[in-house]
């Protein structure tokens, strides 16, 4: 395996245009919203990137400078046993955007990988190992881990997306430069990359797990159902934290059937 700068980018609670409410209508970035992330962030995604396979990478974790000081010291407490983890604080996304270019330029290697993981999401265990096993070494290419999962808090529903394209969970491979002038896996939107950045699509299981809770800001259950709790440790997570509702499940099935049914007889 060719070695690698690789940065793994979690925005934490930094300010972006067009996300003062989530799809409730409930103001973000609130102290209660706070308090609900840093719950769902010790439950799914701190425990999962601790739990990679592959070590060889940091973890910046991005949040607003004005975060008060019981939730940075929360969340450092929630990473304090990985590795390469660190707080980082800025005033809103284009001073992340600044600061992240910083830190990579400061690399070794010819290569950067920067790849993002949401507060409330998870990593299945070889995430980090995949993506740098399927690296390409060419300059603006992402690295796409098709197959993931999704699970409904709420509902407790939970399923499989075997192809998924252009997912939250990609990465972005580029060479290093002497200008700095770096992309990141950050500087646009997952489902529109640039018209001059590549996509490698790479067959997964489980790369993946992406967390729908009603203070999402747009999210919805989607996928194949999966009638078994069991895939928590594909994630690094408690066992208990994934469990599946039979009822709801087969429901959820049933109507999903239908649409699908319904959109083949429109096409």
């Amino acid at each position: 395996m060719d070695k690698t700068d690789h940065y793994l980018i979690t925005r934490f609670n930094v300010p972006v245009p067009n996300w003062a409410r989530d799809k409730a209508g409930i103001t973000t970035l609130d102290e209660a919203w706070m308090n609900h992330r840093i719950t769902l962030f010790n439950t799914f995604c701190a425990p999962s990137v601790a739990g990679q396979t592959l070590k060889d990478f940091r973890w910046l974790i991005y949040c607003d400078r004005n975060t008060a000081k019981e939730f940075v010291d929360q969340i450092n407490q929630s990473i304090l046993m990985i590795p390469h983890a660190e707080l980082r604080f800025v005033k809103d996304f284009d001073e992340l955007k600044v600061d992240l270019k910083q830190v990579i330029s400061t690399g070794g290697n010819q290569y950067i990988i920067t790849s993002r993981v949401d507060n409330d999401d998870a990593l299945g265990r070889k995430y980090i190992e995949l993506t740098q096993v399927n690296l390409i070494h060419e300059n603006r290419m992402v690295i796409n881990l098709c197959g993931g999962a999704l699970y409904d808090l709420h509902q407790r529903i939970l399923t499989k997306l075997p192809q998924m394209r252009f997912n939250h969970f990609g990465s972005l491979v580029e060479k290093r430069n002497d200008t700095v002038e770096y992309l990141t896996v950050m500087g646009f939107s997952h489902h529109d990359p640039p018209a001059d950045v590549k996509v490698k699509d790479v067959k997964s299981e489980y790369a993946w797990l992406k967390i729908i809770h009603d203070r999402n800001v747009n999210s919805r259950t989607i996928g194949v159902p999966v009638f078994s709790s069991d895939l928590a440790q594909h994630f690094n997570l408690e066992k208990n934290v994934l469990p599946v509702s039979l009822l709801r499940s087969i429901v959820y099935f049933f109507k999903r059937s239908l649409f699908v049914l319904k959109r083949k007889a429109k096409g």
